[in-house]
C-alpha cells in the first residue's frame, strides 16, 4: 500500500492540519514558497469531504486563489475531465448574493508539489475568490467529474473579516 503523503521535508503540522470524523483527514500548503494569496487544499479521503477552514479574507478588500486538490482520490489513470462547479453560501453571517464572491470561473489545472499540491495532471479546480462581506464566514463546495464517471466534491469554509 502507497502513503498518502511524501513526508520528505514536511513537518506532521503540515501534513495534518485537521482531523475530521472517522479519521479522515484535510491537508493543505504551509509551504513558504506558495505566493501570498494562493490557497492549495487537498483532499485526502471521500468518507469526510470537509477541508481544514481557509486563512481568513479581508472583507471586500482582498481576492485569493483557492486550488482544491483532489488528487490523492484519483486512480493512477484519471483526471478531472467535467465542469467545475463552486457553489458558495454563508454558514454564519448574511449575504444574499454570496454566489457572486466567486470571482473566476473555475477551472480544472494541475497544481505542483513544490507549492503543496499533489504534482497530478488534472486533478485540481482553481478559482479565484473575494469582495467578500465582513463577518460572514463562507461555506464553499466544489465538485467535477473524473474520467471515470465519478463526481468528486469537497467542501471548506473561508471567514471574512472587517478591517479596522
Amino acid at each position: 500500500m502507497m502513503p498518502l503523503f511524501n513526508w520528505s521535508g514536511r513537518s506532521i503540522a503540515s501534513a495534518f492540519l485537521q482531523w475530521g470524523g472517522a479519521g479522515a483527514f484535510a491537508a493543505a500548503s504551509e509551504d513558504p514558497d506558495t505566493p501570498a494569496g494562493y490557497h492549495v487544499v487537498r483532499l485526502a479521503q471521500r468518507q469526510n469531504p470537509q477541508a481544514r477552514d481557509l486563512p481568513p479574507i479581508v472583507a471586500v478588500i482582498q481576492k485569493a486563489t483557492i486550488s482544491f486538490d483532489f488528487g490523492l482520490l484519483l486512480a493512477p489513470d484519471v483526471e478531472l475531465e467535467g465542469v467545475p462547479a463552486v457553489t458558495v453560501f454563508p454558514y454564519d453571517g448574511v449575504d444574499e448574493d454570496a454566489q457572486s464572491r466567486v470571482l473566476s470561473s473555475p477551472r480544472i489545472a494541475t497544481v505542483a508539489k513544490a507549492i503543496g499540491g499533489t504534482g497530478r495532471t488534472n486533478a485540481a479546480v482553481n478559482f479565484r475568490i473575494g469582495d467578500t462581506l465582513g463577518g460572514v464566514v463562507y461555506t464553499l463546495v466544489i465538485s467535477c467529474e473524473a474520467s471515470n464517471g465519478d463526481v468528486l466534491a469537497g467542501w471548506t469554509r473561508i471567514r471574512s473579516i472587517a478591517p479596522t
